[in-house]
């Protein structure tokens, strides 16, 4: 069963990977720190693999997770949009003008 589920997880990975124009590296979450305001994780690939700070950071199945804002040679610390001083400016594929979003710790 767990060989099930790396599988399909690792399926996923690949098909996230394939829909971007730009280089990709995959990562795995090692530790967490979760308050009422600040959600940051640390992922298991740095600098020797191409991360940088201020690299965005996209979760399984190709949604935007955060930002990344501290990076070492074997880690990387990201800022989760969930973050209440995470901030992220778009625009939506319906060609409204760009928006600006800001983190909240609330449930969607």
């Amino acid at each position: 069963m767990e060989l099930r589920r790396e599988n399909g997880l690792l399926t996923g990975l690949l098909q996230v990977r394939s829909g971007f124009d730009y280089r990709t590296v995959g990562a795995l979450v090692i530790a967490r720190e979760s308050s009422e305001f600040r959600r940051v994780v640390t992922l298991d690939k740095g600098t020797d693999s191409g991360i940088a700070v201020g690299n965005v950071v996209i979760a399984d199945g190709g949604a935007l997770a955060g930002r990344v804002i501290e990076a070492g040679p074997n880690f990387a610390r990201v800022q989760l949009l969930t973050d209440t001083a995470s901030t992220v400016i778009g625009q939506l594929a319906s060609a409204q003008p760009p928006a600006r979003w800001s983190g909240s710790s609330r449930a969607c």
